[in-house]
């Protein structure tokens, strides 16, 4: 029998679903389920195994190091910077096609 990892926020603790799990060639993937569960089995000792998920920082590691954490990993939430942002509005009704594109 394998070895689940589970993978969390590292904000709320709560499991992450359907977070990527690939080595570094890609030639595993697989993904986390509902709870944040993925079995390892396929993966080498020998692999760097890459972690991420859309609006999570990726992470790099191996077994030997997912070992030392008990078999769980957190993912940090990624900050993405806007420009600026522009919100026009009027307080009269105006008809789509009367709106001038820009």
């Amino acid at each position: 029998m394998g070895q689940n990892l589970v993978v969390i926020d590292s904000l709320t603790n709560k499991p992450i679903a359907f977070a990527s799990i690939t080595n570094q060639l890609r030639t595993i993937s697989i993904s986390t389920n509902f709870e944040g569960l993925v079995n390892l089995d396929n993966f080498n000792r020998k692999d760097t195994i890459i972690i991420s998920t859309i609006n999570y920082d990726i992470k790099r590691t191996t077994l030997d190091q997912l070992k030392k954490q008990h078999w769980k990993i957190s993912l940090k939430p990624a900050i993405y910077k806007l420009g600026t942002v522009v919100i026009s509005a009027n307080r009269w009704q105006q008809k789509t096609q009367d709106v001038p594109f820009r």
